[in-house]
């Protein structure tokens, strides 16, 4: 699981998924947001990642939220 907060930057984010693991270079991640122009469209939530998923593969998942199902439990 990764989770965006409400709040967090691209470079956030990025630096997250690079110290989870899940991209090697978060420079890089927060200028490809930045040359797509998807800055304001990643969302807050709690997305599921996989290592091996490509950085634009990540980034529709951050930006069309979809987001793991929560549980609820007694």
């Amino acid at each position: 699981p990764f989770e965006v907060q409400r709040g967090d930057t691209p470079a956030s984010i990025g630096a997250r998924l690079q110290r989870n693991g899940l991209i090697q270079d978060a420079d890089l991640f927060r200028q490809v947001v930045k040359a797509r122009g998807v800055e304001a469209r990643l969302e807050a939530g709690d997305y599921v990642l996989q290592r091996g998923m490509t950085m634009d593969e990540i980034l529709v998942v951050l930006q069309h939220g979809v987001v793991r199902p929560n549980t609820v439990r007694k």
